[in-house]
């Protein structure tokens, strides 16, 4: 159903007076003064605003506090993990001077040993298969 553009602003009109009219009424009923027994205490209500910008200043404090503390966990972790690193590095570095060492002295040892049995006559193979039997590789 179609509405003529000339209802249609009368009814817009009529909704818009009700509701004006209802405002009115509201408050036309406390004739202007301040119901008895609900004043507003500005003081509390100040106060408690207040209270609130504390608690939440604290918390910021308390947030950029544990960020801080959070930032200075990383720095320790960061330089643990640096130590650790070294120590990785220098207990490599043991190793190959262990496994050098003991490279070394049995080729020491099993070069000795060959020579002292060739020079009682023994034969180069003969003397080098006991020596690694003798004194097996590290």
């Amino acid at each position: 159903m179609k509405m003529k553009p000339l209802a249609g602003a009368a009814l817009a009109l009529a909704l818009s007076l009700s509701a004006q009219a209802q405002q009115l009424q509201i408050a036309d009923s406390t004739g202007g003064h301040q119901i008895a027994g609900v004043g507003i205490d500005q003081a509390a209500i100040y106060n408690g605003i207040s209270d609130a910008r504390g608690r939440a200043q604290n918390a910021q404090g308390m947030a950029e506090w544990a960020g801080q503390t959070a930032q200075s966990a990383s720095q320790v972790a960061s330089a643990a993990q640096g130590t650790a690193s070294y120590a990785v590095g220098r207990a490599a570095d043991a190793r190959a001077r262990a496994d050098y060492t003991a490279w070394y002295n049995w080729n020491y040892t099993r070069s000795t040993a060959i020579s002292n049995c060739m020079a009682t006559g023994g034969n180069p193979v003969y003397c080098t298969i006991m020596a690694d039997a003798q004194y097996p590789a590290p």
